[in-house]
C-alpha cells in the first residue's frame, strides 16, 4: 500500500507512506522542487505531523495507550520494546534528521504512557 500523508509537508516536501507488512510503515520525503527522494523513517505505529511544523513524530504513544485498554501493562511494555521508542525527526534545509529517541514507560498506577527518566 502506498499513500500520501496529509499532502504537502512544509513548502517543498511531500511525505509518502508505504506499508511494508503488519506493524510496518516506511516513510519517504519527496522534495517537490528537486524531485529528490529521502528515506525518512520506519515506524510500527505510524507518524504524526502538522503541515505548519518541521517536526515529525513516529510511533506516537497514543497508539500504545489504545492497546492498554485491552492488554496488560507487561504486554504493552513488550510491544514498546519490540516496536521501538517514539522517534523525533526534524526538517532542516529540506533534509530530515533524527533528533533522538524518546524512551517511554507505563505508569503502573495511572496506566498512562510517560517518558522514562533519563538514564532508563
Amino acid at each position: 500500500m502506498i499513500s500520501l500523508i496529509s499532502g504537502v509537508y512544509l513548502p517543498r516536501s511531500r511525505i509518502v507512506e508505504i506499508g511494508c507488512g503488519t506493524r510496518c510503515q516506511v516513510f519517504w520525503a519527496v522534495d517537490l522542487i528537486s524531485g529528490a527522494v529521502q528515506s525518512l523513517l520506519t515506524a510500527s505505529y505510524g507518524a504524526a505531523f502538522r503541515p505548519d511544523s518541521r517536526l515529525i513524530v513516529a510511533n506516537d504513544p497514543a497508539e500504545y495507550e489504545v492497546m492498554l485498554r485491552e492488554s496488560t501493562i507487561a504486554e504493552v511494555e513488550s510491544m514498546m520494546a519490540t516496536y521501538g521508542p517514539r522517534q523525533f525527526w526534524l526538517e532542516e534545509a529540506g533534509k530530515f534528521r533524527r533528533i533522538g529517541p524518546d524512551k517511554l514507560r507505563i505508569d503502573p498506577v495511572s496506566r498512562n504512557i510517560v517518558a522514562a527518566p533519563p538514564g532508563n
